[in-house]
Formats: C-alpha cells, structure tokens, sequence
C-alpha cells in the first residue's frame, strides 16, 4: 500500500513539473511575441516620421514652384500692359496723321505745319520689331526655365552647373524686361568647368534671391544695380551673394522676402548644420548671402527625412 502511495505522489509530482515547464514555456513564447510585436510598432513608427518628412519637402518645392511661376507671370502681365500702351500710342499717331491728311484734303494747303518724314515710320517699325525679338527671346527663356522646374526639381539634388545655368537664364529673361540704364552684373567664373558639374545642390536655391532682388529693383532709378556672384571658398563649399541698391521703404520687404519660411525650411530640410543666411543693408546697399556645404552630385548622402 505504501509503494502504491509513493507512486502515486511521483506521478503527481511529475505531472506537476510538467505544467510548470509548460506554462513557463508558453510564458517565454508570448514574451518573445509582444518583444516582437513592439519591434514591429517601432518600424512602423519611423516610417511614418520619414514619410511625413518627405510630404514637407514635397509641400515646400510645389509651394517655391508656384511663387516663382506667379513673379513670372507678374512679370509678363507688366510687359504686356507695356506693349498694349505702345500699341496705343501708334494709333494715335495713325489718328493724327488721318486728321492732317483731312485737313490737307479739304483745305489744299500747300505747305504743312508738320511734315510727315519716312524715318518716323521706320522707327516706329524697329520699336515694335525690338519689342516683338525681346518677347520671342523671353518666351523662349521661360520654356527652358518651366522645363527645369518640372523635372529636375523632382530630384533631390542636380549639378552646380544645372543651377547655374539656370539662374544666368532667370536673369537674363530679367534683363530683357527692365529698363536698359539698370546695371545688371553677374560673376560665376569661379564655379565652373568640372567642379561645378561634379558638386550636387538642391534645385531653385538660388531663385530666392534673384527674384528678390529684381522684385525691389525701382525701374525708375538710373542709379538701380543689382549684383550677382557666385565664388567658391573651399573644396565643397560656395558663397551667394545678391548686392542691390537699397531703398529705405523696402529694405525691411527685403529682408522678409530673403527669409521666407519656404526658404528657411527647405534649408534646415537639405542643409541642416550645413548653411548660413544672412540678409542685411551695408550702407545704400541691401546684401543677402548665403553660404552652403555642397555635396557630390555623383554620389550624393541619404536623405535627412
């Protein structure tokens, strides 16, 4: 009877050990699951971070995008108006020729007041034929310009050279829509050849300025200047500079168009600890400057998103 006991306790026993393994094993398998599970939670997580990322930096080129296209397109209704006024002024050149030819007619003068000459028509002809090349030239600018600004702005990055070669034809579409006594300088010498094509930037950084700067430019001023350069300062680094004259009533619209929140944000996007901007009036000029850390274009850092 007694043998019979202790069996009985062994299995007992046994059995006992065996649900302790097992809840202790089914314990470590659901532990390991919500590790798992957690993990998982983790990832997720920090995609969404860097898709909410790129969202921004997407938000923030479709928004540079529109406001350079609404300065162009500012830009063009002035030249416009310009072309309708010059328009005006013809007929009403016409007008006054019919009056003298009526009173020619009816009075049998002969001699007039006003002689009519050839070379008035000739040189209404060449105006309105300068006019017409300075459009075509313009309209051809622009196409280039809207083209770089539909696909290589897609890209993260593009060559030194591409930006380059796009600000020179930004403002020399410029050039072609303001008066002739505006001084217009520009010096890129320093960034070219293959350098520039090797180094990467991100695309319409250089457009801010510009566009700024020709915003401010008082037409009416034959003493308006406007400055451009570009120079390296190291073997990654280069320095923008945008020098114009300043106006004591819009140095302050300056300063706020030089520091938008577009601007400012796709550089603490791309740029991060990598650039400085500065926007201040020196004396009777307005200097913005902007010093940017580039990277190669061939093989260019993972995005910061």
């Amino acid at each position: 009877m007694d043998v019979i006991v202790v069996i009985i306790s062994g299995a007992v026993a046994i059995a006992a050990l065996v649900f302790v393994f097992t809840q202790r094993q089914q314990l470590q398998s659901h532990a390991q699951e919500i590790k798992s599970l957690n993990a998982a939670r983790g990832d997720l997580q920090k995609s969404k971070k860097e898709q909410d990322t790129r969202i921004q930096y997407q938000d923030a080129t479709i928004a540079d995008q529109i406001s350079v296209i609404s300065s162009l397109q500012e830009k063009f209704a002035e030249q416009h108006a310009e072309l309708q006024q010059k328009t005006g002024e013809i007929a009403e050149r016409d007008r006054q020729l019919a009056e003298k030819n009526q009173l020619l007619t009816e009075s049998r003068l002969e001699k007039l007041n006003f002689e009519l000459s050839p070379h008035a028509f000739k040189n209404t002809l060449n105006t309105i034929k300068g006019m017409a090349l300075r459009m075509n030239m313009a309209t051809e600018m622009l196409t280039e310009l809207l083209n770089y600004m539909l696909y290589e702005t897609k890209k993260k990055r593009v060559s030194l050279a591409e930006e380059i070669q796009f600000i020179d034809r930004y403002i020399s579409m410029n050039e072609l829509m303001i008066p002739g006594w505006v001084k217009i300088e520009r010096d890129f010498s320093e960034v070219q050849g293959q350098w520039a094509e090797q180094m990467g930037i991100a695309p319409l950084i250089t457009i801010y300025f510009a566009e700024n700067a020709f915003k401010h430019a008082r037409q009416d001023d034959k003493d308006c200047f406007i400055k451009f350069r570009i120079h390296r300062t190291g073997d990654d680094e280069i320095v923008y500079t945008v020098t114009n004259k300043r106006y004591l009533n819009t140095h302050q619209d300056q300063r706020s168009g030089i520091g938008s929140s577009n601007l400012n944000e796709r550089l603490a996007l791309l740029y991060a600890e990598r650039y400085t901007l500065e926007a201040r009036p020196l004396g009777e000029m307005f200097v913005s400057e902007l010093t940017l850390k580039l990277e190669s274009h061939e093989n260019p850092v993972p995005d910061r998103g």
